[in-house]
């Protein structure tokens, strides 16, 4: 009982400590001024507010930054505001390089960025607060283990396009056990299945989850 405790316990800190992460992550990556599609490179939206406003439209798409391909480039890794950066664009078919400012992000970006992980957020307060006020049993464990799985996909979903490799990663394994756990939790709640049944079915989803996880992991 005091070793599940405590491994409960590690597991809300260290999601806990990836939210904060996230947050500082959406809140100090800087911006050009355009978003795009992550692999076409297609700008879907303008800052208008932006230095660089003028340069790009909606429709543009990107065919590098710096010499990367979009995919690459929209991590803007290396870059801070005060640094310029040379876009090569596609417009009409005719293709032009333009020199785009990099700056902070404005407040209306931070915000949008920051509505995934206050959603993380969420599901991890209800998590903990179901946990710490439930009597023991494994149904309040399972929906623990669900928001924070829930919690962790979330926010490494929101920081993923220009975060570490590993966030994708993260996001991955986040959903496959927010879906396992999930699932286990209806075997016992609102009313419990036959035992047999649900301790084979349990044991065969807990299984392929951590299997597939290992696959994301080695991949």
């Amino acid at each position: 009982m005091k070793y599940r405790h405590a491994f409960l316990q590690l597991v809300s800190l260290l999601t806990l400590c990836l939210v904060g992460w996230a947050v500082y992550q959406a809140v100090q990556q800087p911006t050009i001024g355009a978003f795009w599609g992550y692999t076409s490179g297609v700008i879907y939206e303008v800052d208008s507010a932006h230095p660089s406003a003028d340069l790009v439209q909606v429709g543009d798409r990107i065919i590098q930054g710096n010499d990367l391909a979009p995919a690459q480039f929209y991590k803007l890794s290396g870059l801070g505001p005060g640094d310029t950066v040379v876009v090569e664009i596609e417009r009409n078919n005719q293709q032009e390089s333009y020199s785009l400012s990099v700056t902070s992000p404005a407040l209306r970006t931070v915000f949008e960025r920051l509505i995934p992980i206050l959603i993380g957020l969420t599901f991890w307060i209800v998590g903990n607060l179901v946990l710490a006020f439930s009597r023991q049993g494994l149904t309040p464990i399972l929906f623990f283990l669900a928001c924070q799985s829930a919690a962790i996909s979330l926010s490494a979903g929101a920081i993923s396009s220009y975060s570490p490799d590993w966030v994708k990663v993260l996001l991955h394994i986040g959903l496959i056990w927010a879906g396992a756990f999930g699932v286990n939790l209806h075997f016992v709640f609102p009313v419990k299945s036959v035992r047999g049944i649900t301790k084979t079915a349990a044991s065969i989803i807990v299984g392929a989850a951590l299997t597939i996880s290992l696959i994301f992991i080695v991949g």
